[in-house]
């Protein structure tokens, strides 16, 4: 009879296997009821640090028992392991391969990361159009078109060759040439020498008779003389060459009268004149009625109007009455007062000695800051009946009175007035 062992293998859920966490014994299984993870204990880790496997180890369990299914799991665990280390292995070695590849940048790729060789050709095709002729002038792009103005022609006249005028030199030299006569040119005209070997006069050729054959020898070579072309002065013209090479140079003319300006001082491609390239950097671009002020002529019309300003508020003000000082209380007696309106000074009011009559005095009264004169000055004060007094305003401000006609007790100073300093 058979026998049939049934073995229990340890289970549990999940929360409760985080909670536990026990350290299982070597080989002994644990089932997740919840998941169905397996893991063998090795009675060393707790439960969750020990690897995971499947509901396949129970059945290995079942099949092989505890001992072996524990040794077939391990032994999938080290498979596993190797298996994941292989994979990093081959991640590092593709990332590897995947930082080694050049990344386009965001602004494009720049020369610095070319070749050599594909540097060195834009470095020389920038060269080539750095040297381009001038697209260009003062703004305007095309080609530009001079007049004769712009290249020191204002004197030359707009005419062809052909019908140029005969200058005032051309006509000169012309009719001081000899001009040979429709029968061609007579013995007359030639030299001496020639008349006489023509004539053979010389002796020895005939007799004074004209030698037939030396005549049609020198009209032989007067012909081939007139058929020769005698090269002005000034040049060969344009009309006396072949139509051919009158046609050539006109096309060359044309050619270089539409060519583009090849620099501007010194500068080639597209080049804009600014006012710096005519020595004007620091002019602004306003008509004299638009111009602000300077900063130079602000300042000096802020100091002249301060200066203005203080001179004004410093003559025309008005200071309402002010007390004068009297200066000897115990024998005199003040009401007088004094008002400086717009750098006027004038004053009011009455003094009086306390006993007897008035006396000549110095300094008995003090007129205050700003109401004083520029220079002393002498002025009449009335007194009693027909007596007056003299009074003297001092630059320091002090008065003097004196009474050199009479005595009175009291003086008043309606009549002082003066401008202040």
């Amino acid at each position: 009879m058979t026998t049939v062992t049934r073995i229990a293998v340890r289970r549990d859920t999940t929360a409760n296997w985080a909670a536990a966490n026990p350290v299982l014994a070597p080989g002994e299984p644990a089932v997740d009821t919840d998941t169905g993870v397996v893991r063998f204990g090795d009675g060393v880790r707790a439960y969750l640090d020990l690897p995971t496997g499947d509901v396949q180890a129970v059945k290995l369990i079942a099949e092989r028992g505890v001992a072996d299914a524990a040794t077939a799991f391990n032994r999938a665990v080290s498979a596993e392991s190797a298996a994941k280390a292989d994979t990093t292995a081959k991640i590092a070695g593709v990332t590897t391969l995947a930082n080694s590849k050049y990344v386009l940048p965001t602004g494009g790729i720049p020369a610095t990361d070319l070749a050599t060789a594909v540097r060195d050709s834009l470095s020389r095709a920038d060269s080539a159009l750095q040297q381009a002729p001038v697209t260009s002038v003062a703004g305007k792009q095309g080609a530009v078109t001079l007049t004769q103005n712009d290249v020191g022609l204002n004197a030359v006249d707009n005419t062809a060759d052909t019908d140029k005028p005969v200058s005032i030199a051309q006509r000169a030299y012309t009719d001081a040439k000899y001009t040979k006569p429709s029968d061609g040119i007579p013995e007359t005209d030639l030299s001496t020498s020639v008349q006489q070997k023509l004539n053979a006069t010389g002796g020895g050729g005939g007799g004074g008779t004209v030698d037939q054959t030396a005549r049609d020898s020198a009209a032989a070579a007067q012909s081939t003389a007139d058929s020769k072309y005698a090269k002005p002065s000034t040049g060969i013209p344009k009309t006396d060459l072949a139509s051919s090479v009158q046609t050539t140079l006109d096309k060359a003319d044309s050619a270089l009268q539409s060519a583009p300006v090849t620099s501007v001082a010194g500068r080639t491609g597209a080049v804009t004149v600014s006012k710096s390239d005519v020595g004007l950097a620091n002019v602004d671009n306003t008509s004299d009625a638009n111009k602000p002020v300077s900063t130079a002529q602000a300042a000096a019309d802020t100091t002249t109007l301060n200066s203005a300003k203080t001179y004004t508020d410093g003559k025309f003000t008005d200071t309402g009455w002010l007390n004068v000082t009297l200066n000897n209380t115990a024998s005199y007696t003040s009401s007088v007062q004094v008002r400086v309106k717009n750098g006027l000074v004038v004053m009011r009011g009455a003094l009086t000695i306390n006993s007897g009559a008035i006396a000549t005095v110095s300094a008995i009264l003090t007129l205050p800051s700003g109401a004083r004169p520029a220079a002393a000055g002498a002025y009449l004060a009335i007194g009693t009946g027909t007596i007056a007094g003299r009074v003297t305003v001092n630059t320091n401000g002090t008065i003097n009175i004196d009474t050199p006609n009479g005595s009175t007790a009291t003086l008043r100073f309606e009549q002082v007035t003066f401008f202040n300093d």
